[in-house]
């Protein structure tokens, strides 16, 4: 593919690293921002206080504190958190102290009930939840009234995490085309091979029940094998997924595959690629060990011999050729894109991230604390998952300072 090429030579220490990205342009008119290890080297620093100023969790004198399995946290404007729990199918408000606010939800299908809480979203101090069982999006104000509930079309067979809107109010959810192993029942995936499915990103406007798509992409990726004669779908190790995120009038997605996140307008336009610095993304039998074995270290029961047993079974499925070339995506209220390193080693969530401006040069680099999971990111904090040595769930807000901007 034809590639026209320029180094900008005028680049102000206010962008972010001093070192500018290369950008050029395709065949297509799409225009591409190529960003280098000294560019990503030479960025400032932020910093997030490594004590929580919010620790929501772990009291075992209050059920209201004791989670099972967080999906979502999201921070109002005037500062209160709601905490979406799908293991208790139940959304539950905090204020700044940790007082409950209300309760949402329960389990079931009626008004106001989940059968599988997937998302949350705050939108205007109010609070939208996805059932991707039940395909429908709930809305509650905060004092705790049901105000509308919206069911999803367009879709084939199941809405993913996360929920996301941009400036025009429209919602936008990414859609599992079709289950991997049904691709290994044609042929068109061979059995015993890591295969990822597709999935399309669907745009609902304020007002539509069906989804308009943005495009189809490669998606989630499993391991389709067969263990003593039965057959399996399963994680695949070092598994690669779509990720994106919205904000104002742009989609930003990646699907993992190389350094490279993909800027679309909100109508359906491809506009730019964001190019971090190559690597090699091949796996190796030993990292697939390694992933095993880390994975298996977070298992509950202490016995070695258990967690070397499931640190097997975590290392057969069959993995992927290549590995993700990053992990999470999120856009903080600046529009600047941030990007984990790739989680290939360990299962708790990589503490390095990489922030991008709107234009895709490198703005700074962060490092947060060591297993924290972000869910949201605003001008002056990080909202996200904390679990203790005792895998008990704890949401917290840390501070966030940033560089020059």
């Amino acid at each position: 593919m034809p590639v026209t090429v320029v180094l900008i030579a005028a680049w102000g220490c206010d962008r972010g690293s001093e070192i500018p990205p290369v950008l050029g342009r395709d065949s297509a008119g799409i225009s591409i921002v190529e960003n280098s290890q000294a560019a990503l080297d030479a960025a400032p620093v932020w910093v997030v206080d490594t004590i929580p100023a919010i620790d929501i969790g772990g009291d075992p004198e209050d059920e209201d504190q004791l989670f099972v399995r967080v999906v979502r946290a999201r921070r109002t404007s005037e500062g209160s958190i709601w905490i979406a729990d799908a293991g208790a199918t139940q959304i539950r408000g905090f204020d700044r102290e940790g007082g409950l606010i209300h309760r949402l939800g329960r389990k079931g299908e009626g008004p106001g009930e989940f059968t599988r809480l997937a998302d949350l979203l705050v939108v205007n101090d109010t609070i939208m939840a996805l059932d991707s069982g039940l395909r429908r999006i709930s809305v509650w104000s905060t004092t705790g009234k049901l105000l509308d509930t919206r069911t999803l079309g367009g879709g084939r067979v199941v809405p993913f995490a996360p929920l996301q809107r941009a400036g025009d109010g429209s919602l936008w959810i990414e859609w599992m085309d079709e289950p991997p192993y049904s691709l290994t029942q044609d042929g068109r995936a061979p059995f015993g091979s890591a295969v990822r499915s597709s999935s399309t990103i669907l745009r609902y406007g304020p007002e539509d029940g069906v989804g308009a798509p943005l495009g189809t992409f490669p998606g989630y990726e499993e391991a389709v094998w067969t263990r003593e004669g039965r057959p399996l779908m399963s994680a695949a190790p070092l598994a690669r997924s779509l990720v994106f995120g919205v904000h104002d009038d742009r989609v930003y997605l990646g699907t993992q595959e190389t350094y490279e996140i993909e800027t679309w307008s909100t109508d359906g336009r491809r506009l730019r690629l964001i190019r971090g610095p190559a690597v090699d993304l091949t796996v190796t039998e030993a990292q697939v060990q390694d992933w095993a074995a880390s994975a298996a270290s977070t298992y509950p029961d202490p016995d070695p011999a258990r967690r070397a047993e499931l640190a097997q079974f975590l290392s057969e499925p069959p993995h992927p050729r290549t590995g993700p070339a990053y992990g999470s995506l999120l856009i903080d209220p600046q529009g600047s894109v941030w990007v984990s390193e790739p989680t290939w080693a360990r299962l708790p969530p990589a503490p390095s991230w990489t922030i991008y401006d709107p234009d895709g040069a490198v703005r700074a680099t962060i490092r947060l604390p060591e297993g924290f999971r972000v869910f949201e990111i605003g001008d002056d904090y990080v909202l996200g998952l904390w679990t203790d040595e005792l895998g008990v769930e704890h949401v917290r807000e840390h501070h966030l300072t940033r560089g020059t901007q």
